[in-house]
Parts: C-alpha cells; structure tokens; sequence
C-alpha cells in the first residue's frame, strides 16, 4: 500500500469508521471494499463501527464485518426510483458501487484504488442482475422512545420538511376562506356588484380545490413517510432482537416477547403519523385563534373559555384510560402465554385432565379483560363525544354572546363590517374548534397508547444486546483454542449453581468429550463455550482474548455447532447447504457422501431442490442431524461443538461420522452420549456436582469405562 492510501485510510479513520487493519498484508481490493462499506455507513449515520480488511469481495468484508444485508434483484429504474442504500457490481468486473439518494436524484460512488469516484448523472455503467440492501439499525444502547423515530425516519428529514411545506400552504388555503368570507360580506355583497361578486366567487372556488389538492398531496407524503418508516423500523427491531442474549427468551414468556414487539411497531406509527397530525392539527388551530382575535377579541376570549372547559374534561378522561390501557396490555399478554401453553401441551393437559381448569383460567382472564375493554371504549367513546359536540356547543355560546352583544348595541346591526366580522369569525371558529378537535383526539390516543406501549416495548429496548455485537467488538480469526476460567452459572430459579469453579482447556485441532449425568449442565457448559449463556462469574477466553471482546457472529460463523434439538430453516436443501458462499453441487453432494445422506437426496424427487417447509419435513430426525453436520463442515470450522449429535443415529453408522470428524483436524467438543465417542477423545471431563470431578484419557483415575452410563 502507497503512502497516499496509507494516509487516506488514517484520515477515514479518524473522521468516519473505525479501520483495524489486519496483521496480515491484503491486497488493494480488500482496502477499497473496506472503504467503500465505510462510506456506506456514513450514509446510513449509523454510530461508529470497528471494521477489519479481509481477503476478497465486498460481500466477504460484509460479512467478515458483521454487517447485515439483502440479497434483492437489480432495479429497473436505477437513475430515478427511489430505494434503499444498494450495493451494485459492474457486470464485466464486479467493481462494487453504492447507489445512494441525494437529494432529488440518485447518485453512485465507487473506490478504485483508494480514490472516490461518484457519478452523478449518465451514462452509468452496466450493471450485474443482483444487489444488496444495507439498512440502518438500532445503537447499541437505546435510550428512549426518540431512538425508534430517529431510526424510522432521520433519513427523511426533507421529506418531512416537504410535508411542513405543504401543510403551511393548506393552512394558507384554509385561513384565505375566513378572510375571503369576510370581504364578500362586507364590502362584495353591499355594493351589489354582480362582476365582481362573480370573481370573489370564483376566488373563493379556486381556494377550495387547491386546499383539497394540497391536502390530498399531504396525505399521500404521510402514507410514503409511514411505508418506509415502518420497513426501516421492522428491519431495526428483529435486528436488535437477534442479538439478544439466548437466555433473554428463557427469562421471558412467548407472550411478552411477542406484545413487546408489536408494541415497537405500534409506538412508530403513533409518534409518526399520529404525532405529525396533531403537531399540524394544532398549528392550524394557533393560526386560525389568531383570526378570531382579528375579528373580535372579546368573541375569541369565551370560546377560548369552552375550548378549555372541554379540553380539561378530554385530559381527565385520557388518564383513566391510560390506567385501563396497561390491565389490557397485561392480560393480552398473559392470554398469549396461556393460548400458547394450550395449544403446545395440549396432550400432556388431556392425559392429566386439567383442560377444564386450565380452560376456566382463561376464560376468567378472558372475560376480565373484555369488561376492561369495554370500559376503556366507553371512556374512548366519551372523548369522541365530547369534541365532537364542541363545535355545536361553543356555537350555542357564541351565538349567545353574539346575541346579548347586538341587544346592548341594536344600532350596529345594520353594520355590513360588523356581520362581515361576525361571519368570518363564525368560520374561524369552526376552523379552530375542528383543528383543536382533532389535536386533542390524536394526543390523547398518542398519550394513552404510547405510555402503554413503552412498558412492553422496553421488555425488548432495555434488553442490553451481547457484548459481541457491539460495534468495537474485534473481527477475530478464531484459530480454536477455547478457555474456561472459573466459571460460575446458576439458572434462575436454582437454589445453588448449575456450573462452579469449571476452569479447563481445548487446545487447538483436540478432542474433548463432557460426560456427566442427566441434568449435570453439560449442554449449558457447551452453550458457554461459543457465548451462548453468559457465566455469572468466571471468564471465556477463545485464543486467549475474552469472548466478551470478541464479535459474536464472526466466533460462531467459524464454529459448526450442533445442539441435541436440530431447527433446520425453510430453505431448499442447496441454500441450506451453501449459507452464503458460492459451493458447487458437487462439492455438496461429496459433503453429502461423507455424511451418509448421498443416496437418500438423491432418492427425493427434486434432490437439491428439495423445500424443508417445515408442515411435510421430507427427512426424519435423524436425517436432519446429519444434514445439519453435513451443513457445519462445509463450513470448514475451527472448532465443532456437538451436543449429543449421536443420539436417534443408526449406530452402524457412528463409527464413519467418529472417524469423519477426527478427520477434520479442528478443535472438537462433544458432550458424551455413546460410549465410541470416549475413545476418540484427547481428553474427558467428567462433571459431577456442578464441577470437574475428574478429567484424563479413557482409562485413567475415575474415568473408567465402568464409570460412564452410556450406550
């Protein structure tokens, strides 16, 4: 690398993203992909991420990065429509450009050789058929309900600016009605000018279609606003959600897992349509007060007066549903769990027959919760009512006041001005009470809600991520040594620890077996290795750096780990296999080969092509263990960790697997579940009690095969 590009890396480092290069050398085309994924994350202002240089494509560096994407279809429009942040390749070389928004048009930048090049206008280059989308995510640490706006819709700021634009020209439109009234009754109507009434008249329908036009363009600008919003904000979310702590779902029910995230996407579309409504409504209604002190002061001080009595009842009303809007929330949640509960043991409940009982429960809580919901519309129903009656009430009083008014003065009734005045003030009004109207309705629903919504959106947003998906955390080459210090975990709801004091090595390219007994934690010892359950006391240490330190998804992309309940996802056989990467069928079905599963693929009607749907699985279990390592060496790991991956296998075919494994060099784990397993290990640790009672070679003090009650 040049002094030129060491020096433009040093600068992108200081004022964009954090560049770590690698101890090795790479090469030129690494140093630009790098690059260029840092500008990608300028535009996306996302917060500052550690970014290491890798051999390789852009795609590599992204993932290597642990930065998600998208894999979509090339756009037809590049020059005009409007989409995410994309990565797009030229066609003859693959050279990587981003396509980003600026401003009105789109615009590309690229880096050949540690220079920026943007092209802002065509010709453009041929492109490639496939692209990825980048999105922007949640910060580490979420700090309140102005972090779920900022992620929705900071990139749209003039977009907003736009809808403010347009809105101020409705609120125009409608403040020349009032105004334009007023002139047609106090100086059109008394001259009996029928040219000139015709114009005013014909003013005055010029103002109306463009006050509906300018409304309808509003609506369609909030519509926009609220598709992206909402995309950008599901993306955020699971994102977030995906890198909680395993534990986290332990600790919560499915209930409250599912009302805390439908509750973030409820809070997005009441702070952004809702709160841009009522932010407009009262704008509209300032303006439109202002008319009516214009017109007449005294007028404009009584209904002030009424707007407040009722606006005061509206608020006393809000709290109460408030109070009701949390019971609902929380017996939702718990009717959740309940349904889920069912509807999973639903035999276990049978055999035992507790379904009377259990259905009882529900019901109770059920109808609880139906009477509280029909509080809460009555209450809701009241707010309705009230501002809906407040424009034919504050008329009555205005008409009142009107009325007593021309009684004390009866001589300024023939007054063209003074009913000009009156008239246009009438109109103010009714604008006013109608803005205020609707303000309060949209603020009472967003307070009422919100205040809800955030209790059970905070089950998620407080939820403090793995401290491996931090953006310092290092890109780490793991090479597959893995260190236990000390480690201490005591599952909530235990009197004493599961695991205490375990210290223990596995040194890079061995084998170690964890025997013990049934419910001895050696599937939590297991989970901890790779930072899956993290120790209440004690350090993991992978290469000798503390897994805390160490990116997640980089340690566990390099790591083939199989827990004893196999979750294969809704793919064809051949993206199951291939992840990301671009294997070969051959290589698939020599992988296949070695696992024992060649013949039964390509027994199945469309092999490769096969759908696992997840309803008509066309493997069995077992079937699906072996896919799942078949899966895991493709991979070409630096370490396996098995969780009693023998078990529901054939054991004519355990011999082969043993020796497959063995045959990868790499640093394996396995917790115990046959006795073969024993005799291919470096070393065994037998937990007894929550620690280490003894660990050697099979044969050894405590360890001999009399001790272990295996298969």
């Amino acid at each position: 690398m040049s002094k030129s590009d060491g020096g433009y890396l040093n600068r992108l480092d200081r004022q964009i993203y954090s560049l770590r290069p690698r101890q090795t050398d790479v090469s030129r085309t690494a140093g630009d992909s790098v690059m260029l994924i840092s500008a990608a994350l300028r535009l996306l202002n996302m917060p500052n991420k550690r970014l290491d240089r890798v051999e390789g494509d852009i795609l590599t560096c992204l993932d290597f990065n642990n930065i998600y994407y998208r894999t979509v279809s090339l756009p037809g429009d590049l020059e005009k429509g409007e989409y995410p942040l994309l990565v797009i390749h030229k066609a003859d070389d693959r050279q990587p450009y981003l396509l980003y928004r600026d401003g009105q048009k789109n615009s590309l930048i690229t880096i050949r050789n540690g220079r920026t090049i943007r092209i802002t206008k065509a010709p453009w280059p041929v492109f490639a058929d496939t692209a990825q989308e980048l999105h922007r995510s949640f910060r580490d640490q979420i700090d309140g309900v102005t972090e779920i706006a900022r992620l929705a819709y900071q990139p749209e700021l003039g977009a907003i600016g736009l809808l403010l634009l347009i809105s101020l020209i409705v609120l125009m439109f409608s403040l020349s009605i009032p105004i334009l009234t007023n002139t047609l009754v106090s100086s059109v109507l008394p001259q009996s000018d029928l040219w000139w009434l015709a114009e005013s008249l014909l003013v005055v329908a010029m103002v109306v279609v463009a006050s509906i036009t300018s409304q309808y363009l509003q609506g369609l600008m909030i519509l926009r606003l609220e598709t992206i919003g909402n995309q950008r904000l599901q993306i955020g979310v699971w994102e977030h959600f995906l890198k909680l702590p395993s534990g986290f779902t332990a600790d919560h029910s499915k209930g409250e897992i599912y009302v805390g995230l439908s509750a973030i996407s409820k809070i997005r579309s009441y702070i952004g349509a809702g709160a841009l409504t009522s932010a407009l409504s009262a704008l509209f209604s300032f303006a439109f007060l202002a008319l009516m002190i214009k017109y007449s002061p005294g007028l404009a001080v009584w209904m002030v007066l009424v707007v407040m009595v009722a606006l005061v009842v509206v608020f006393q009303i809000a709290r109460q549903s408030i109070e009701l809007n949390e019971e609902v929330f929380e017996l939702k949640a718990e009717l959740n769990t309940m349904s889920n509960e069912i509807s999973s043991n639903a035999f276990a409940i049978r055999s035992m027959s507790s379904e009377i009982p259990m259905l009882r429960r529900w019901m109770q809580r059920y109808t609880t919760m139906a009477n509280i919901s029909l509080k809460l519309n009555g209450l809701e129903q009241a707010i309705d009512v009230i501002l809906i009656f407040l424009s034919p009430l504050g008329s009555v009083v205005l008409f009142a006041v009107a009325v007593v008014q021309v009684l004390n003065a009866p001589q300024s009734t023939g007054d063209p001005k003074l009913v000009g005045s009156f008239i246009a003030f009438y109109s103010a009004f009714t604008a006013f009470t109608g803005s205020v109207a609707g303000a309060a309705s949209n603020l009472t629903t967003v307070f009422a809600t919100v205040s809800v919504l955030w209790k059970k959106a905070r089950t998620i947003l407080d939820e403090p991520i793995e401290q491996g998906w931090r953006v310092d955390a290092i890109n780490h080459v793991f090479e597959g040594e893995i260190s236990l210090r000390d480690i201490r975990i005591q599952p909530s709801g235990l009197r004493s620890p599961l695991l205490n004091k375990i210290s223990l090595t596995v040194d890079i390219g061995k084998i170690l077996v964890i025997a013990g007994q049934r419910a001895s934690g050696k599937s939590l010892l297991l989970k901890t290795m790779i930072g899956m359950t993290t120790p209440d006391l004690g350090e993991v240490l992978i290469d000798s750096t503390p897994i805390s330190k160490i990116s997640i998804r980089g340690l566990r992309r390099q790591v083939g780990y199989l827990p004893q309940e196999i979750v294969l996802e809704t793919l064809c056989l051949r993206d199951l296999l291939r992840e990301h990467r671009d294997d070969s069928d051959d290589v698939l079905w020599a992988m296949l080969q070695e696992v024992g599963l060649q013949e039964r693929i390509r027994a199945l009607p469309q092999q490769l092509d096969t759908q696992l749907d997840g309803e008509e699985e066309p493997l069995n279990s077992a079937e699906c263990k072996l896919l799942a390592l078949a899966r895991a060496l493709l991979r070409q790991p630096s370490a396996l960790l098995l969780d009693e991956f023998l078990v529901g296998i054939p054991e004519e075919a355990h011999a082969d697997l043993l020796t497959l494994i063995q045959k990868q060099g790499c640093t394996t784990v396995l917790v115990a579940s046959h006795e073969s397993e024993l005799e291919i290990a470096n070393t065994i640790v037998l937990i007894e009690d929550g620690t280490i009672g003894c660990q050697g070679k099979l044969g050894s003090p405590g360890l001999e095969r009399e001790v272990f009650d295996l298969d």
